[in-house]
Order: structure tokens, then sequence, then C-alpha cells
């Protein structure tokens, strides 16, 4: 599928604009497992701005806390808000 911007690019990236949009899947190797660090990223992204991130049992995905959950420091100190007391900044 062609778009506008194509138009911009060189013959050159058009090319491979056109073989990059060929490629349906990626084949990955049949013993390809998971590197040990992987599992360490994963545990550090989900307990981002410190908030845990609980399991949720139906999909067995991790989900951000409820809204209004005990941990509230952002909405108690105003410190992510986007306005001031004289207004919106």
């Amino acid at each position: 599928m062609r778009f506008a911007y194509d138009q911009r690019l060189s013959p050159a990236e058009q090319r491979i604009s056109r073989r990059s949009d060929a490629v349906t899947e990626v084949p990955l190797r049949t013993s390809a497992t998971p590197r040990p660090g992987v599992e360490a990223v994963r545990e550090a992204l989900l307990h981002t701005e410190g908030f845990f991130q609980r399991e949720s049992s139906l999909f067995g995905q991790r989900v951000p806390p409820p809204a209004g959950s005990e941990r509230r420091e952002a909405a108690d100190t105003g410190k992510w808000s986007t306005s001031t007391r004289r207004g919106r900044r």
C-alpha cells in the first residue's frame, strides 16, 4: 500500500519501504528463550512511579492499582498537578 509520504522518499528509501511493507511475520528460532535479564526488566517496568502494579487473576496480566487505592501520594501532595492555586499554568 502506498502512502502520500512515499513521494518524499528517495527511490532507494521507497524500495526499502515497499520491502518492509511486504513483511508479514518475523520468524524466531524455536529455541529462542528470554534472556535472564528480561524478567528483571519486566519487574522494574511494573514498579514505575513507585506504584506497585497488581496482577489481574482474570487475565494473568499486571494492571495498575485502581483509582483511589491506598497509595495516593500524587493526589495528596499535588506533585503531579498541572494547575496551581492561582489557576492553570
